[in-house]
């Protein structure tokens, strides 16, 4: 292949010199007429066949070197042909045709790095060519997010199942103990979270502010996400360093509708943080709405009594 590109490159080069020697005879010899011209202009007017004839040369002398680079070119050619021919056949690896199609990628560094783009932006085709190519699936940036960290924020659950699928790893942490459970809870994408705790991802991990994945997804009212938490056995009464549980996080934010299915699954109504309130001490510190604050309110009460 390197070869054959530079035969080509050769050849181009050959032609344009072809191309600028004609010209330069073209230029000289209309200069040699222009002369003859203003020579003869003198004396006699240069007559309309004269110039007919010298015009008549010079197509005739730039027909002449036009064919004898054609002739240079095939020859060229046939000789390239012959050499292929005479080679022997080398296989080419899927790599450089798939390196190709991704648009000149080059290096497996470079691989890793499209990977982790393609993943955040949910380019499933391209992330699935990088993945038969070879790139690193544990490739990281400086924050240490890594490709499934990137498809499982975003929610990209085709490229997280491929990355699984190929080895990735559940458990791997960003610069702050992020894992990819912890993300997809925070922002509810359902699929991805059922992915990963299907491929063995802890439930009760902590992150780097001590929450579990059923904490992050009660701080931000995810309540499909944590009900499929809840029901692959995640704790409702894990405390994070304050001492405050799910609940208390879910009353905090005013998910009414998420206090309701950890009251039922057993969350306890007087577990007390760290400065001594309970879920309903903090209900709807964060609530916009007077009706989701008092559903919420409503069944913490009820829960109470």
């Amino acid at each position: 292949m390197e070869m054959e590109r530079e035969a080509q490159q050769l050849r181009e080069a050959k032609s344009q010199l072809a191309r600028s020697r004609i010209q330069v005879e073209v230029i000289i010899k209309c200069s040699i007429l222009y002369c003859y011209a203003k020579k003869t202009a003198g004396k006699s007017q240069i007559s309309f066949q004269e110039l007919k004839s010298a015009n008549f040369e010079l197509q005739r002398d730039a027909a002449h070197s036009k064919g004898r680079q054609n002739d240079q070119g095939r020859r060229e050619e046939d000789a390239a042909a012959r050499s292929r021919e005479a080679a022997p056949e080398v296989e080419v690896p899927q790599f450089a045709t798939t390196r190709q199609r991704l648009g000149g990628l080059v290096g497996v560094g470079d691989l890793g790095s499209a990977l982790l783009s393609a993943s955040e932006k949910g380019q499933t085709e391209r992330a699935r060519l990088l993945i038969e190519s070879g790139a690193d699936i544990e490739a990281r940036r400086s924050d240490g997010w890594r490709p499934l960290h990137r498809a499982s924020s975003n929610g990209h659950a085709e490229i997280a199942r491929m990355l699984v699928a190929a080895g990735a790893d559940v458990e791997a942490r960003t610069g702050d103990d992020w894992r990819p459970l912890h993300l997809v809870s925070r922002y509810g994408h359902t699929e991805v979270a059922r992915l990963l705790v299907e491929a063995g991802a802890q439930l009760e991990a902590r992150d780097g502010f001590s929450y579990t994945p059923l904490h992050r997804a009660s701080s931000n009212a995810r309540t499909e996400t944590a009900r499929l938490l809840v029901e692959s056995g995640a704790d409702v009464g894990a405390t994070e360093d304050t001492g405050e549980t799910p609940l208390h996080l879910a009353s905090f934010y005013c998910g009414a509708d998420l206090v309701a299915l950890l009251l039922r699954r057993g969350a306890s109504t007087g577990a007390r943080n760290a400065f001594g309130n309970t879920p309903l001490d903090v209900a709807c510190f964060c609530c916009f709405s007077h009706r989701e604050e008092g559903r919420v309110r409503g069944a913490l009460r009820k829960a109470v009594n």
